[in-house]
């Protein structure tokens, strides 16, 4: 179910025009260190990490995609 959520949210943010994501995890201690390691880190949704693909992607991924709006402001302006 998780992958379907992560695809979701991927269509979403690309479909606003959104680029970019941050990574955010759940801070447990189920996170993966694979995962850890990408927290607060900012990513394209066109590069995928090689090793775990985009949040939710990954089996019993948890972590989520944070929007970056910086680029679509800009673009309204």
């Amino acid at each position: 179910m998780l992958n379907i959520d992560g695809d979701l949210t991927r269509e979403r943010q690309r479909g606003m025009g959104l680029k970019r994501y941050t990574w955010r995890t759940s801070q447990d201690e189920r996170v993966r260190e694979s995962h850890r390691i990408k927290e607060g880190k900012e990513f394209d949704w066109t590069k995928p990490p090689a090793d775990t693909g985009h949040p939710g992607q990954d089996f019993q991924c948890r972590c989520t995609a944070e929007p970056i709006f910086t680029e679509l402001e800009a673009m309204l302006k």
